[in-house]
């Protein structure tokens, strides 16, 4: 699935450089959430224990998928405190919440998410989604 959507992605988005930080982290996004957890997982566990803030948010977004609840947890403290000027964290870490049934905690970091960037793709919906 994700070498199909890889393979039909715009030229100039698979011509970018290999650090632009847009790109890595659409490409870590397609990975924790859309591969199958067991393969997403196998690929987080192999990162080096220094790897980048948005690997250390791809490793908890796939730890959540796996039921490993207490690492998840973990490791989303350690992917905001790797960066704490970007919502995006923020905005995972509440949609993991959310998804365990912490409305409080979700509602929380979405608007922590929200504070950092009113205009992040899908923030402003969640608090209210977490609230009803």
């Amino acid at each position: 699935y994700l070498s199909d959507r890889i393979a039909h992605m715009p030229k100039q988005l698979l011509n970018r450089p290999e650090n632009d930080e847009r790109f890595l982290r659409c490409k870590m996004l397609l990975r924790a959430h859309w591969t199958d957890a067991t393969s997403a997982m196998e690929y987080f566990e192999k990162l080096p224990p220094k790897s980048t803030c948005v690997d250390q948010l791809g490793r908890a977004i796939a730890l959540g998928r796996v039921s490993r609840v207490t690492e998840a947890k973990a490791a989303y403290d350690q992917a905001m405190a790797c960066a704490p000027g970007d919502p995006l964290p923020l905005r995972e870490a509440g949609r993991f919440y959310y998804k365990l049934g912490d409305l409080t905690r979700a509602v929380d970091f979405h608007k922590r998410s929200a504070d950092k960037n009113p205009r992040a793709a899908m923030t402003p919906g969640y608090p209210g989604r977490a609230q009803h």
